[in-house]
Order: structure tokens, then sequence, then C-alpha cells
């Protein structure tokens, strides 16, 4: 039994990198192209917009403080919100 796609068995992977053309687009793995697929960019754009100018904060307790900010009792320092920011930029932009 292959119980882990890790290794020599990593290919199988949905994020192996391999081009997969979806809905006229090419994406670097099957994984994004899955993302692309659920994404509705119609209302994702509107919802995004309709926040404003408000400061967009990824928050969280799983101590990711790359993508967000975890506000644990362990984690003292603020994250750097890098999800936040781009969604920020990308709402100034549009």
């Amino acid at each position: 039994m292959i119980n882990s796609f890790k290794g020599e068995h990593r290919w199988l992977s949905n994020f192996w990198p391999t081009y997969v053309q979806f809905d006229g687009e090419l994406y670097p793995s099957v994984e994004n192209a899955y993302v692309a697929a659920k994404f509705d960019k119609e209302r994702t754009v509107q919802m995004l917009l309709d926040t404003g100018s408000q400061e967009l904060v990824e928050g969280n307790v799983w101590h990711d403080n790359f993508w967000g900010n975890c506000t644990c009792s362990k984690c003292p320092e603020p994250g750097e919100n890098h999800l936040g920011k781009l969604l920020m930029k990308i709402r100034s932009e549009l």
C-alpha cells in the first residue's frame, strides 16, 4: 500500500509541479487549478470591495505568523499578515 504521497511517490500529490490547463488558463499544479475552479471571480471581487478601506488581518490561533497573525498566548509578536496585505493590495488596484 502507498499511504503517503511523499518521497518517491510525491508525484501522486495534487501539489506536484506539472502544468494543468483549465478554463483557458495554465496552472502550475493540479492544486492550483482545483482552487481556481472553486473561485467565483465576480462575487469575490464585489465582496472584497465591500470591505472598503478596512485593514484586513488573517487572525488565527495555529501559529501562522507569515500569512496571518496568531493571537494565541505563545505568540506575543504580531504576525507578518502577508495574506491580509496581499488582499488589501489587490483591493486597492480594483
